[in-house]
């Protein structure tokens, strides 16, 4: 479907593309999309085990993105558990924590987006 779609789009005008592969964090992992990173997005109110449950998702990724973590004093998500399960299956993964409510860590997500970006563009 990606590749079909690929097909129809102006690519010389497009400077990135994101494609969400939605559903659990099974399907993501068994496809290759042709995608130069992977980005795992997770969040405080889906609860602190999801590398626990789910190590396939995490293990290749480029970077996992921590989102409504303005949610941590309304939760029992616990950061020090969540960061060392990933850290036991992927060690140099970078974690970005986010609130798309209030915009915290959003920079570091952006910065994080511009240097991969500048990093293909020099080749």
């Amino acid at each position: 479907m990606v590749a079909r779609a690929i097909e129809k789009l102006n690519v010389e005008k497009i400077d990135i593309l994101f494609i969400e592969n939605v559903g659990n964090l099974i399907c993501p992992v068994g496809f290759d999309l042709g995608e130069k990173y992977k980005i795992v997005l997770s969040s405080v109110s889906e609860g602190d085990d999801k590398p626990v449950k789910y190590p396939k998702a995490f293990i290749r990724a480029d970077l996992i993105v921590l989102n409504k973590i303005d949610m941590f004093d309304y939760s029992d998500f616990r950061y020090d558990f969540f960061e060392n399960s990933i850290r036991e299956i992927n060690q140099d993964c970078p974690i970005i924590k986010i609130s798309c409510k209030n915009g915290k860590g959003i920079e570091n997500w952006l910065n994080w987006i511009e240097l991969k970006v500048k990093k293909i563009v020099s080749g």
